[in-house]
């Protein structure tokens, strides 16, 4: 029993640990995503003679930024989450195989 107990913790620990790998390049990504999407925007607002075309670009890139800011916020709670996991999950496999 306290084998299979062990063998269940460790597959979930390495799902867990999984999880947690792929959350943390998603969240890599959409900040790099999200530093190129404001440096865009601070290039077209420091344009001093803007157009028209400008003032859209402008306009796409701050909304941009928006999606992109919530984008992150969203992956880090993911990723705070996803650790809790991953660490309650290290407890129980430090538990089970103790108890082998």
């Amino acid at each position: 029993a306290a084998q299979s107990a062990h063998a269940t913790n460790t597959a979930s620990h390495t799902a867990a640990e999984a999880a947690l790998g792929a959350k943390q390049t998603e969240l890599d990504a959409a900040e790099t995503a999200y530093r190129d999407a404001l440096a865009a925007l601070t290039d077209a607002t420091g344009d001093s003679s803007m157009t028209t075309t400008d003032v859209a670009a402008v306009s796409d890139a701050q909304a941009l930024v928006s999606t992109l800011e919530a984008q992150v916020a969203a992956l880090t709670a993911e990723v705070a989450t996803a650790t809790d996991s991953h660490t309650s999950l290290s407890s129980s496999l430090s538990s089970s195989a103790a108890s082998l």
